[in-house]
């Protein structure tokens, strides 16, 4: 006998996605224009982006198998310790420096950058998914899709006080050094053949970017 569902997933997942971008991105972003809430709401940023992760994780269409976690811990562990050397020495993104808005900082980098670069790398892996035949093409393409989005968060990061760069100038070193490391971890989720299939990463990424452009416009 097949088993009745009291709701289906494809409902669930847009009730999930509503109460996500009303409660975490609509009142989030309301809270972070209107001056009076802004320094309550801006350090806030980790539990929405550790909320906003864990969201997406769930509704991954596949069973996770060991060698996709360990590729996600991978990209996590990776992603921290680059920015943990270009923290400390400037030579990779340029001379930045990150506020406790982001979380917990080891060694002035929070290990939430990490998870950071996984939800971004899963993502764009996943709303690339059937845009292109060769594997090859969704991987440049998913990584000039971080490097866009990088493109807006630069310019929304100083104003949330999430990091700050040297004198504000933003070298084009940091756009580089983002894109190759976004077409590596692009790379390792194909080469693995980490299965992307997830309806909820374009609608999360929209929400991420209207919140980028509503700091950027008006605060």
């Amino acid at each position: 006998m097949q088993r009745l569902e009291f709701i289906s997933r494809k409902a669930i997942l847009f009730i999930t996605w509503i109460l996500i971008a009303f409660f975490v991105y609509g009142m989030g972003i309301v809270s972070i224009l209107t001056p009076a809430t802004r320094e309550a709401a801006l350090p806030m940023t980790p539990i929405a982006l550790l909320l906003t992760t864990a969201v997406l994780l769930f509704f991954a269409r596949t069973v996770y198998t060991r060698r996709m976690i360990l590729v996600f811990i991978a990209i996590a562990l990776i992603g921290f310790l680059v920015e943990l050397v270009g923290v400390q020495t400037g030579w990779i993104f340029g001379h930045y420096r990150y506020t406790s808005n982001f979380g917990v900082r080891w060694w002035g980098t929070p290990p939430l950058i990490g998870i950071n670069w996984l939800f971004l790398s899963y993502a764009w892996a996943a709303v690339l998914q059937n845009t292109a035949s060769a594997p090859v093409h969704r991987i440049v393409y998913a990584a000039l899709g971080m490097l866009a989005y990088d493109l807006l968060l630069e310019q929304a990061a100083p104003r949330m006080q999430l990091w700050y760069w040297e004198k504000g100038n933003i070298p084009f070193s940091n756009y580089i050094a983002w894109f190759v490391l976004a077409l590596f971890f692009q790379w390792l989720i194909r080469h693995n053949r980490i299965v992307t299939q997830n309806n909820m990463a374009l609608p999360l990424l929209v929400l991420q970017i209207v919140l980028y452009i509503s700091v950027i416009l008006y605060i």
